[in-house]
């Protein structure tokens, strides 16, 4: 599964920590390459959330508790992968 970085056969917030792990650090992976141009970049997570966010079950991504899952919520997951 595209994406999926941990291998647990689904997409969500831990992958997103590593694939920006992976981007930071300038680092290749063929699973994080989301839109397949041989880089691993900020273009991946962002189409890695977008696909997290157009889930069904996506409100355990609700990290402010507002009842939306949204761009919000994605800031704070990438400021919190920045800031370990």
């Amino acid at each position: 599964l595209l994406g999926d970085l941990n291998k647990d056969n689904q997409l969500d917030v831990l992958d997103v920590i590593s694939m920006v792990n992976l981007a930071l650090a300038d680092d290749y992976f063929n699973l994080a390459d989301m839109n397949l141009d041989g880089n691993c970049n900020i273009l991946d997570v962002i189409i890695l959330v977008n696909s997290i966010l157009g889930s069904e079950n996506n409100i355990q991504y609700d990290l402010n508790s507002d009842g939306i899952v949204n761009i919000v919520d994605v800031i704070s997951i990438v400021n919190t992968i920045i800031d370990l």
